[in-house]
């Protein structure tokens, strides 16, 4: 997983900045800036944006890759509204593992549900 915490705290160290004046800036608790800048918390697309800002850098600058992982910023524009995503690419295989243990408990859960709906619907009949 990409970690800036560090790359956040020296980019706020450089400019003298305290924790609590970035997470006013941010709009959040300085306990939950302390968990962007100790990698508890990976920010949002709004927040790296205006830490960007507040760092006069690119957003792409302050998420660039730490040789394992790469990461790629895309933002998009139209008329009402901004779109933002993150796309991280990682080890195939592990991206595959992660995805079918995903798509494993996607289906169960579904199969529960679709239980749970054929049991509500047996109950209706009998009503």
């Amino acid at each position: 997983m990409l970690k800036i915490g560090k790359k956040i705290c020296d980019l706020r160290q450089e400019k003298g900045y305290s924790q609590e004046y970035i997470a006013h800036e941010l709009n959040m608790s300085q306990g939950n800036y302390c968990k962007l800048e100790s990698d508890n918390h990976f920010p949002s697309a709004e927040t790296i944006e205006k830490l960007a800002t507040l760092y006069d850098i690119t957003p792409q600058e302050l998420v660039a890759g730490d040789g394992q992982t790469q990461i790629q910023y895309n933002q998009n524009h139209d008329s009402s509204h901004s779109v933002n995503a993150f796309m991280v690419w990682q080890d195939p295989q592990k991206l595959m593992d992660e995805f079918l243990s995903s798509k494993d408990k996607i289906i169960a859960l579904q199969a529960k549900q679709i239980e749970i709906l054929e049991s509500q619907l047996q109950e209706l009949k009998k009503g």
